[in-house]
């Protein structure tokens, strides 16, 4: 099955439980179907996180080469200002004072980038796609090798909810590694609005005693 890259919906979509019918003939086919299910929640879950690991991955590059470029002008800003004669020292001062403005703009961009956690969900997203991934891959040779003795024995009633209790544990294993995710990144959310909220209180009396002067 190729999974195919549509745009991701805000949430993760949650697949419909397909009618199943558990009559002897109709087990096997049942079990096609539950296994498909498995499979689709997934593929979804990759899907999302794939799309949503490619935003973050242009948010988080932008930003950082934004820093290090306004960095390094900012740097030599005040080397620039030193190679104009006197007779230009209005422009010079000008070009010092564009090096603090350029080194703000950076320290900027990386705030950004740790405020909106860019770059950590970046990676964070990088790692839920690799769990996934080797869930699928396990989810689906168990399968195969599951369905492989179908031609060797018949499909009892203990047989079926023994399958059934497999794709239980896969499904569950897709809903913990979600979870994971999840708090790991309302724990980071939460962090950031702790520090923002403190360098808030922090550069509110200077700016009162600068006002006050």
């Amino acid at each position: 099955m190729t999974m195919q890259q549509p745009q991701s919906p805000v949430n993760i979509p949650s697949p419909t439980l397909p009618s199943l019918d558990w009559s002897p003939d109709a087990r096997a086919n049942s079990l096609d179907a539950l296994y498909t299910y498995v499979e689709n929640q997934i593929y979804d879950a990759l899907r999302w996180y794939y799309t949503k690991k490619a935003s973050q991955s242009r948010w988080s590059k932008g930003l950082r080469v934004a820093a290090i470029c306004l960095t390094t002008f900012g740097g030599v800003s005040p080397l620039v200002a030193t190679a104009f004669p006197a007779s230009a020292a209005q422009l010079s001062a000008a070009i010092d004072h564009l090096g603090y403005v350029l080194l703000a703009l950076a320290g900027g961009a990386v705030a950004l980038d740790r405020f909106f956690g860019y770059s950590s969900s970046w990676m964070r997203y990088v790692a839920t796609c690799n769990r996934l991934n080797r869930l699928l891959v396990s989810v689906q040779l168990e399968w195969a090798t599951t369905k492989a003795t179908f031609t060797e024995k018949e499909l009892t009633v203990e047989v079926v909810r023994s399958v059934i209790g497999e794709f239980a544990k896969h499904a569950e294993e897709l809903g913990n590694i979600i979870e994971r995710e999840s708090q790991t990144w309302a724990q980071g959310l939460s962090k950031a609005l702790a520090e923002y909220e403190q360098s808030i209180r922090e550069t509110a009396p200077h700016r009162q005693t600068n006002t006050r002067q």
